[in-house]
């Protein structure tokens, strides 16, 4: 789910950059939007299994605080990108990055099934 969220935001941005068509722009936005909106819940789910219960609100809380600090420094960080490149190269930067957190979970995921009982 993680991989198809981060995909779908990988695909707006990177759409972005070759869209000059306002209407277009929906597209993008409805892209993004959806894979923010699959990404929260998976997430959350994911820190919540991967903690025991006394330890829980920790690290959802810490999920919380590393969330909100990158959502103050991502835009001055990208603002400093585009303004020695170009917007699109931005966008397509930030559609890079995107895909390289997706092929980091297919890694994890498949060194994960390697260690379970029954793995390949």
């Amino acid at each position: 789910m993680v991989a198809i969220a981060l995909g779908l935001g990988a695909l707006g941005l990177a759409l972005a950059t070759v869209l000059d068509w306002i209407p277009a722009a929906y597209v993008v936005s409805f892209l993004v939007g959806i894979g923010n909106g699959l990404n929260l819940p998976t997430l959350l789910v994911l820190v919540s299994r991967a903690v025991s219960g006394d330890k829980r609100g920790l690290a959802l809380g810490l999920r919380a605080g590393v969330n909100q600090l990158a959502a103050a420094i991502a835009p001055v960080l990208v603002a400093f990108v585009i303004s020695a490149v170009t917007v699109a190269t931005g966008f397509l930067l930030a559609a890079g990055v995107a895909l390289d957190f997706i092929g980091s979970a297919a890694v994890t995921r498949c060194k994960e099934r390697v260690h379970e009982p029954g793995g390949r």
